[in-house]
């Protein structure tokens, strides 16, 4: 009797956390309308889409291990890893059917998850096996609370006598890439190729046509922090890290000193690192100090006046046992709209324990030191 009432409760955890995933994969992202094809397109999309989908299930799926399957949609791009109209439009349909089956968790174009992918593909179009490899290894380290098992990218181009050639590639993420792999090649990915119907001219440039991404405004951003460490353990106020752990300055007394960074933060996709004391010169030094001041901050991680107009993420690691890969993960969105200055500030405490204070300050005025 204990055994079925703990089997029931398992069974009926999962079965809920399935319908919370799948509820909020749902939100992630609403549909657009169709582009304007023509019939024979649609239906060519329709099938290619439910064919990937059922290969999705039937390769993802595992009923005792992975009840929701994780799973990320790239835009299918062209052969020089641009983005085109069919291939954005097979992407979103595919999508869209794959969140009515509540087997999928399916990540939304915008999501940070998805835009890390998208940025290693924008980095090397073909996406080796060493760069899914890495790409999962960040994912352990950034993404720990998004677990991703399935991943589908596609390649589209002109095949023989006016029609379009599709090929999607199926890529589990539920195991390991181990080195070899990532050097000599995968074997368990699993690649269809499809072929379109003959098409007009006018339908092959159509679909075939890149998507032109609109220039973006930008801005400044600087990101400060103070990281208030445990008194009697590594300094009174903090420490300052570089990206290999080496100590460029310590703030207070410090009796210890940590093999490995507490902290590490990423923004978007970029990993940043501490802005080291010996770089500050001149009125650059002087213009640091007051910002630090203003803030109340000890450490430097960015100054960037070249980020684009719209929504970004800072994502943070803190690392509470780094020898046992134990750390906890935060996130947070914020917009910059272009000619303006941005700051964003973050505290932590030595426990680990509580969510980072942060905070977000926009200068209209766009002035160096607005304080």
């Amino acid at each position: 009797m204990k055994k079925i009432i703990v089997l029931s409760f398992i069974l009926g955890f999962l079965l809920l956390n399935g319908m919370i995933q799948t509820g909020y994969s749902q939100k992630v992202e609403t549909p657009s309308q169709p582009t304007n094809f023509s019939e024979f397109l649609k239906d060519f999309i329709q099938n290619l889409n439910q064919t990937v989908s059922s290969l999705a299930a039937d390769l993802g799926f595992d009923y005792r291990q992975r009840p929701v399957v994780g799973i990320l949609v790239s835009d299918f791009y062209n052969p020089a890893g641009k983005e085109i109209e069919i291939g954005h439009q097979i992407a979103l349909e595919l999508r869209a059917a794959l969140n009515k089956g509540k087997q999928f968790h399916v990540y939304g174009k915008e999501h940070p998850v998805s835009q890390s992918l998208k940025a290693g593909l924008t980095a090397d179009p073909k996406w080796s096996a060493s760069s899914q490899r890495t790409f999962q290894q960040n994912l352990l380290k950034k993404f720990k609370l998004f677990p991703v098992d399935l991943i589908v990218t596609g390649q589209v181009s002109q095949g023989p006598e006016n029609r379009i050639k599709v090929t999607a590639n199926l890529i589990p993420f539920y195991n390991p890439i181990n080195l070899v792999e990532s050097e000599s090649g995968r074997t368990d990915i699993r690649t269809e190729q499809f072929l379109s119907p003959a098409l007009s001219v006018q339908e092959m440039d159509k679909a075939l046509s890149v998507i032109q991404i609109p220039t973006v405004a930008k801005g400044r951003l600087v990101i400060v922090s103070l990281l208030k460490m445990e008194e009697g353990k590594y300094s009174r106020r903090g420490t300052l890290l570089s990206q290999d752990g080496a100590t460029t300055k310590s703030i207070g007394e410090s009796s210890e000193i940590p093999k490995k960074p507490l902290i590490t933060c990423w923004l978007d996709e970029k990993e940043l690192k501490v802005v080291h004391v010996q770089e500050w010169e001149g009125l650059k030094k002087k213009e640091y100090h007051d910002i630090l001041s203003g803030f109340g901050a000890d450490t430097i991680w960015c100054d960037d006046d070249n980020i684009k107009e719209g929504n970004h993420s800072i994502f943070i690691s803190l690392a509470q046992d780094p020898s046992k890969n134990k750390f906890k993960t935060f996130s947070k969105s914020f917009s910059i709209k272009g000619g303006t200055s941005n700051y964003l500030f973050f505290s932590i405490d030595s426990d680990l324990l509580g969510e980072p204070e942060v905070r977000y300050v926009i200068d209209p005025e766009n002035r160096s030191i607005p304080f």
